[in-house]
């Protein structure tokens, strides 16, 4: 019994081992774009996001508008308007 319980710890340790490479585990770029719902226009507006370049800067928003993507590599989950 005792061999059986050690043969088992054995495998699991292996495939414990085995299992886990060196994959590369770089994120994908972070793609962003802003849509103004409002009925305002946005000018020279910052939103908030924690990005690693500080927050996204839009000149010009008209309402219905939305701004081409720009690529980051991390952002704030819930970003806001300043």
């Amino acid at each position: 019994m005792k061999i059986k319980i050690l043969n088992l710890l054995l495998i699991l340790t292996l495939c414990l081992f085995t299992s886990c490479d060196n994959e590369d585990t770089t994120l994908p770029e972070l793609n962003i774009r802003v849509s103004n719902v409002s009925q305002f226009n946005f000018e020279n507006a910052k939103i908030g996001a924690s990005t690693e370049n500080g927050n996204i800067n839009i000149q010009k928003l008209n309402s219905g508008e939305i701004t081409e993507y720009k690529s980051f590599n991390k952002a704030q989950l819930f970003p806001h308007i300043e």
